[in-house]
């Protein structure tokens, strides 16, 4: 089905992949093309290779940890997005491997954590919310694909607005009176920690 649609719009996809090219020459960034199967059969091996990656480096001591990992951004701020967010991670001390979806403005980042600094968890706190302010600044949303849930309730009125944020409180005091049914999760809880029960993990090849 999708090499029916590709082909359907053969010719517009070989013109914008043109502008593409011209603006990676123009900007001096390289860019790797797939025309035949083994060059895309080669992208998409280096798409795998990012969960090896990881565990490589779990290996050294540093932890993937998916609590900034699925932000969205409108497309023409993908750029602002990815140079803010280095600047966040650096000014941390902290790496990161970024892949996923770009044509869409939205990428998979997992910051790799040193868990052997006494101080990685105020790191990894200093991080969200910075993240947090950024994709809000840029007009994105904190998820694009994996879902809220508790580590990303506590910002949804920053990123929302309050009169979204109100709706998702009335809709869950309407269903939920009681908070029995996974409490904290998209509507946070009195004095809620995003970050409690994050547990290093590290990742097996």
């Amino acid at each position: 089905v999708l090499r029916g649609l590709l082909a359907d719009h053969e010719e517009e996809v070989a013109e914008r992949l043109e502008a593409l090219e011209v603006l990676a020459r123009r900007l001096g960034v390289p860019l790797k093309v797939g025309r035949t199967q083994p060059e895309v059969d080669h992208l998409w091996h280096i798409r795998h290779a990012a969960s090896p990656v990881i565990a490589a480096r779990a290996e050294q001591g540093l932890v993937s940890m998916q609590f900034i990992e699925d932000s969205v951004v409108p497309d023409g701020c993908l750029s602002r997005y990815l140079v803010g967010l280095d600047g966040i991670l650096a000014n941390e001390g902290t790496d990161a491997v970024v892949f996923g979806h770009a044509g869409d403005g939205n990428v998979h980042v997992n910051p790799l954590v040193d868990v052997g600094r006494p101080d990685w968890r105020e790191r990894v706190g200093r991080i969200l919310e910075r993240t947090v302010d950024l994709v809000a600044s840029l007009g994105g949303t904190l998820s694009g694909e994996h879902g809220d849930g508790r580590i990303r309730a506590p910002f949804h009125e920053r990123v929302f607005g309050s009169d979204a944020a109100s709706a998702f409180r009335a809709v869950k005091a309407r269903l939920d009176p009681s908070g029995f049914l996974n409490p904290g999760v998209v509507v946070p809880g009195v004095d809620h920690d995003p970050l409690l029960g994050l547990t290093p993990r590290r990742r097996i090849r």
